[in-house]
This record gives structure tokens, sequence and C-alpha cells, in this order.
């Protein structure tokens, strides 16, 4: 049998954790907002389900079996029996925070001191909460069983509209016409699809590749090289035009001195005939050189400004490999806020603008902890208690 050495997949699983994280923090800020969010609702429960599944090949079971919880958790909110907020919430980031510490814990090779085993029947408690409210009281399990039927049914009309609407992203895979998919209410569709709004953004994480920062600095450093390499070149080409300028002064000079000496070899007659043997050697020489110093200096000149257009489109493209939306600091700010707010008792709603705005990482880490310093001074000092 071979043993598996999991210490080299660990530091990648910590990075995809990070993400996955990430997401499930932000929704369920957002289920708070908006607790019958189908789309999202299933969405949060894959993340979770891949970050369960993503653990348990690692060897990481601990985080493992609180993410295999927090499923039950999204499964209890899928079905109507328990809603995003309040306590629900409180236990959802905890086991959240319960997994980035048991993460750093495997990274280390460390046994985490954590119990794992309370915190995931504290969960199951919640999640299960519903369930046993429905036993006591019939009404409410009738209400939520019609709300769980309820959200299959939103979820394939959206997608009904949803084909019908981005039929022409794929063409290789055509969409049925309006009238086909609802007879008689074409317009209808499209009206209701108007005043739709404008749904999340689509994962683009499937066109991106995981690049070590170490390595993107190194690409830099060798960019930097080629624009040095580049600056020399242009400052051999002006050494070139002054030695075509140089070849140039030759033949002018020379043709002024022919002339006499071409009278001089017409007067020596047969003894003139080395002078003007030498004269037209001279002719030839002068001539030449001025033609294939002008050649060189042209294609250098070529070379080298196709050479610098395409160095500055590789420096320009390898900055931006440094760039990143200033929402990988800000997207951290919902939480924080929504928990400062519950300690403080106070009634608060962030809204972030720009955060598709791009800076250079090494700026995002120098501001980030001033950035959350700003905040919580907001939250504390800025905002009244309702």
């Amino acid at each position: 049998m071979v043993n598996f050495d999991r210490t080299a997949f660990i530091a990648k699983f910590r990075e995809e954790a990070d993400e996955h994280l990430a997401r499930l923090n932000e929704g369920i800020i957002e289920l708070e907002g908006d607790p019958n969010d189908a789309d999202l609702l299933d969405e949060l429960f894959r993340v979770a389900h891949t970050l369960k599944g993503a653990s348990k090949m690692v060897g990481v079971l601990d985080v493992s079996e609180v993410a295999h919880k927090l499923e039950d958790l999204l499964a209890a909110m899928r079905g109507g029996r328990i809603e995003a907020g309040g306590d629900v919430s409180d236990i959802f980031f905890e086991a959240l925070d319960a997994i980035v510490f048991l993460a750093d814990a495997a990274v280390r090779d460390e046994k985490a001191d954590y119990d794992v085993e309370q915190l995931c029947s504290r969960l199951e408690a919640v999640a299960t909460r519903g369930r046993t409210e429905e036993t006591r009281d019939p009404a409410a399990a009738e209400t939520n069983s019609k709300a769980e039927k309820a959200r299959p049914a939103a979820r394939k009309k959206k997608a009904k509209r949803g084909r019908v609407a981005e039929a022409p992203v794929e063409p290789e895979r055509p969409a049925k016409e309006p009238d086909q998919e609802d007879p008689g209410n074409g317009q209808g569709d499209e009206s209701e699809e108007k005043s739709k709004p404008p749904g999340r953004k689509k994962d683009v994480s499937a066109g991106t590749i995981r690049v070590k920062t170490a390595q993107v600095d190194k690409l830099l450093n060798l960019v930097g090289e080629i624009v040095i390499s580049q600056i020399k070149s242009e400052e051999h080409l002006d050494g070139l035009k002054h030695l075509l300028s140089f070849a140039s002064h030759v033949t002018e000079e020379w043709s002024e001195l022919r002339p006499g000496l071409a009278e001089i070899a017409a007067a020596a007659g047969p003894q003139g005939d080395e002078l003007r043997s030498r004269i037209a050697a001279l002719d030839e020489v002068t001539g030449e050189m001025r033609l294939k110093t002008k050649d060189v200096v042209s294609m250098y000149l070529e070379d080298t400004t196709r050479g610098g257009t395409v160095v500055r489109e590789l420096q320009e493209e390898g900055m931006q490999l440094r760039m990143l939306p200033v929402g990988t600091v800000f997207n951290a700010f919902p939480r924080a806020v929504r928990d400062m707010a519950r300690d403080f008792n106070k009634d608060i709603k962030l809204e972030i603008i720009g955060a598709d705005t791009e800076l250079d990482k090494k700026v995002l880490e120098e501001i980030s902890d001033p950035l959350v310093h700003i905040v919580r001074n907001s939250v504390d000092h800025g905002i009244e208690s309702p």
C-alpha cells in the first residue's frame, strides 16, 4: 500500500480553504438580507460540500466534520426550517472561525486545541431545531413543507427564463424560442426578465490559475532586466547613428578630395595608372561603407522600435500581475462590521462601492490593518446607538 504524504497538499488546501471561507462569510451576510435567496443557498451548500471533500481528501478530518455540519445547517435553510440571522448566523460564523483555526494547525502539523465535538453538537442542535418545532407544531410543519416545495419550483422557473436569455452565449446549444417555452406569453416573460434585479457575478475562477507571489516577483525582476537591456539597446542605436553620420562625413570629404587627385592622375599620364586605380577603389569603399552603415542603422532602428513596444507592453502586463481588486481587503469588512454592531448593540448597514478598483498587492497589504482600525473606530465612535 502506498503511503499518502498529506503535507505536500496541506498548503494547497489552505489556500483553497481561504477562498471557500471568504465566500461562506460573504454569503451568510447576504442571506441575512434575503433569507429566501434559493440560488445563493444552493451556491453556499456547494461551497461547504467542496470544503468538506477537500479537507477529507488531505486528511484534515476535524475541518471535514465541521464542514459537514455546516452542510446540514445550510440544508435546513434550504428547507425553510431556519433562516440566517441571529444565533443561526452566530454559530455559522463561529464554525468558520473554527475551520480557520483547525486548518492553520494542520498546516503547522499540530494538534488543534479545540473542542470540535462540542461545536458540532451545537451546530446539529441548531440545524435540527426546525424539525423539532415542526413536530410540536403541525401548522408550522405544513408551512415549511410548502416553502420547501416552492423553492425548487422558483428555481425551475428562473432557470427556464435563464435559458432563453443566455441562448446567444452558447450558439452550439440553441435555446427554444419563447413561444415554445410558454405559448402565448412571450411578452410577459420579457417584461418579467427586465424587471428582475441584476444577478450575482458569474464565477470566473475557472479561467484563473494559482501562482506564488515569489514567482511573480521573480518574473517582474526578469522583466526589469529586459527593460534595462532595451535601454542599452537604444543607447547603442545612438552610437550607430553617430557612426552613420561619420561615414557620411568621410564620403563628403572624399568627394571634395577626389577631383584634385583625378587631375593629378590625368596629368601623370601612364605613371598615374596606380593612382587612378586607388581612386576607383576608394570610390567603391566609401560608397559601400555609407550604404552598409545606413542599412545596419535602419534595421537596428526597426528592431529596437519593435522591441521597445513589446518590452513596454510586457512591463505593463507584468505590473498587472501584482494588481488585485481592493475587494480582497474590503470583503472582510461586512463580517467584522456585523460582529461589532452586535457587540455594541448598533444598527449598521455597510455598503461597499468600487470594490473592483485595483491596487498593487503590497499597497493592499499595507493599508489593510489601518482600514480595519478606521472601520472599527467608525462603528465604535462614529455611529450612535439606536
